[in-house]
């Protein structure tokens, strides 16, 4: 699917607000979602975890998909507004996180890095095929990948422009289901961008609940490269994704594979209070368990699930815990987890 509106024939409502800040868009007063709504979503994204809009998403997902079950199109066109604003932010603070990547000092740590990199690669325990997983890049993708990544020395100019071109690219979609009030083109476009933004955000962002917070600095860079380098690949591809048809009766079976994977990684976790069986190994733990959250909290977003909302609050603990450099206790949120059992249709 493809669309001939321009980015920069946006209405003024759907603009940057700063092409150096990224931290947000501009809507005029009197317009659903204007200057109070968006400015409340902006500081309610300095507390929360995650990109901007994750915290609001949800709840604005629910709302659109109950209205839409109710036979309510105004209702469902205004939650449908809001879920386009948040993901819109959550994608110019992911250019951000990109634009302020990269550089000569990253890849100094990224050369740096390598000989970790490849001890980790020959342990099988590299977390980029996982990533790739994530974002439907082919498994061959990643074997090109760490070659490549070694020869150049980290990020070149070409993966970050080729980031920000796909980001620039999916608000302009975003736009066309705003002109449109196109249900149809969201729920396929919801999982795409959190992909993209909660993997950029987990990879680059320095915040409490970053991946670069705590643990090993030098294998956190290398790991940022590769997880950029990924997601260019994804960008390329991100048309077939969203063109695709979502699969309604695949959405259980991905959610228990996701919640699967989870729980299984929160036990691998317990490794974390181990010494570290080569450089970099708690790093890259880290990085698995947030990725597995990140995996289960896009896998549960299209279920219609009455716990969701509390799966995703869970989900949340486990990353204030797993970014308390000496919290590596995670028993009791396993418990809690195994209990949630993602179902779909409220079953």
């Amino acid at each position: 699917m493809s669309f001939s509106q321009a980015g920069s024939n946006r209405p003024e409502w759907f603009k940057v607000a700063s092409a150096q800040g990224g931290e947000g868009v501009d809507t005029p007063a009197g317009v659903p979602g204007g200057d109070s709504d968006v400015q409340e979503r902006r500081q309610g994204a300095v507390t929360q975890a995650g990109p901007p809009g994750l915290s609001r998403l949800l709840s604005s997902e629910e709302r659109r998909a109950v209205a839409r079950a109710a036979g309510r199109p105004n209702t469902a066109a205004a939650a449908l507004r809001d879920v386009v604003t948040d993901l819109d932010l959550m994608l110019l603070q992911a250019a951000k996180h990109v634009r302020d990547s990269g550089g000569k000092r990253s890849r100094r740590k990224f050369r740096k890095a390598v000989p970790q990199l490849v001890t980790a690669a020959e342990l099988a325990e590299l977390p980029l095929g996982e990533v790739a997983e994530f974002l439907g890049v082919s498994a061959e993708a990643v074997d090109e990948l760490l070659p490549r990544l070694v020869e150049v020395g980290g990020i070149g100019p070409d993966d970050r422009a080729a980031v920000l071109q796909g980001i620039e690219d999916l608000r302009d979609q975003l736009q066309q289901v705003q002109i449109g009030v196109d249900h149809s083109l969201l729920d396929r476009l919801i999982g795409v961008i959190l992909r993209f933004t909660l993997l950029i955000g987990i990879a680059i962002a320095a915040t409490p609940l970053g991946a670069l917070a705590v643990g090993d600095p030098v294998m956190n860079e290398a790991i940022k490269t590769g997880v950029i380098a990924l997601v260019a690949l994804a960008l390329q591809q991100f048309a077939d994704l969203v063109a695709a048809a979502r699969d309604r009766d695949a959405d259980q079976t991905l959610a228990s594979e996701a919640h699967a994977a989870l729980l299984a990684e929160l036990t691998a976790a317990a490794s974390l209070s181990d010494v570290p069986a080569y450089d970099g190994e708690h790093a890259v733990l880290r990085f698995r368990l947030e990725l597995r959250c990140a995996r289960a909290r896009v896998a549960v977003l299209p279920l219609t699930w009455p716990e969701k909302e509390q799966y995703w609050l869970e989900l949340d603990q486990v990353l204030r815990s797993l970014h308390n450099a000496e919290f590596t206790d995670f028993d009791a949120q396993r418990r809690v987890l195994r209990e949630l059992t993602p179902t779909n249709g409220g079953d």
